[in-house]
């Protein structure tokens, strides 16, 4: 179905980045290895050290969220302290309400390395809680069905905006990670919504990400997904660089996209 010209996985070789160590774990096969162990061990116990008692980094969602997202990637198993962060942060972000405002404004460069871009303060927050409750396991916890449906309600009350791309991108990677609400009408009408305004190139219009866009598509078990995606296809064949990677910026990051959406494709 697809045919690279370069092997994607030689940029996380030597990589001890959390996406590097993700890579080395599952697609390199290091996860036993001594090597790996230490790697992990070290971004772990750096991380743990500047956690609060709380469990949360610094009283911040923004700064939990990436922490937390780093964990995810780099360690082998949920630990206690995943446990209490989780806690904090489903605790502190999911509030039965989505406010216009929030006392933590969150920058473009906080959604850097991480599957979401910078959108309606509140709502982001919230659909990054639950992709990382359903990631750790917690898709059922009290509180996540819950407000799974008031961000589809906000979906409803809000479609005849026309600058909430953004927000319909957080959206729908937070719904295509739930193994109900991937089946969700919102999830049919939002890669129906996607599937009219992608380019011939495959590109789709900013500021709807692409390397993101393609890997969530590539987690539904959709029709209209998967047309899409032979649509972009030729686009990573033709704009895959000699280290494997692709992008201009945050080249692992875009990388480990692709090889995502690849795996769950079964393409490689």
């Amino acid at each position: 179905m697809i045919t690279l010209r370069f092997d994607p996985l030689q940029i996380f070789k030597t990589s001890k980045t959390p996406i590097g160590l993700y890579a080395r774990a599952n697609w390199l096969d290091e996860g036993c290895g001594c090597v790996w162990q230490g790697d992990s061990s070290e971004t772990v116990a750096y991380l743990t050290a500047r956690q609060a008692p709380d469990g949360s980094w610094g009283q911040s969602p923004a700064e939990t969220i990436r922490s937390l997202h780093t964990l995810y990637l780099a360690a082998s198993e949920k630990t206690e302290n995943v446990g209490q962060a989780l806690e904090w942060l489903i605790k502190n972000t999911l509030t039965h309400l989505l406010p216009e405002a929030l006392d933590e404004e969150l920058r473009p460069e906080s959604f850097r390395e991480l599957p979401f871009i910078k959108a309606h303060d509140p709502l982001t927050r919230v659909c990054a809680t639950l992709y990382l409750a359903c990631m750790f396991g917690l898709e059922n916890k009290e509180a996540i069905p819950e407000h799974y449906e008031i961000i589809i309600r906000w979906l409803e009350d809000h479609e005849e905006r026309n600058d909430i791309a953004a927000d319909k991108s957080n959206i729908l990677r937070a719904l295509a990670v739930h193994r109900v609400y991937a089946e969700d009408a919102a999830v049919i009408r939002l890669v129906a919504e996607l599937g009219e305004c992608q380019k011939t190139s495959g590109l789709w219009p900013a500021p709807t990400p692409f390397f993101l866009t393609l890997n969530t598509l590539a987690r539904l078990n959709c029709e209209m997904a998967h047309r899409q995606w032979l649509k972009a296809v030729p686009l990573l064949e033709t704009t895959q660089k000699k280290d494997g990677s692709w992008g201009l910026h945050d080249r692992e990051w875009n990388t480990f996209l692709v090889v995502d959406a690849l795996k769950n494709k079964n393409c490689l």
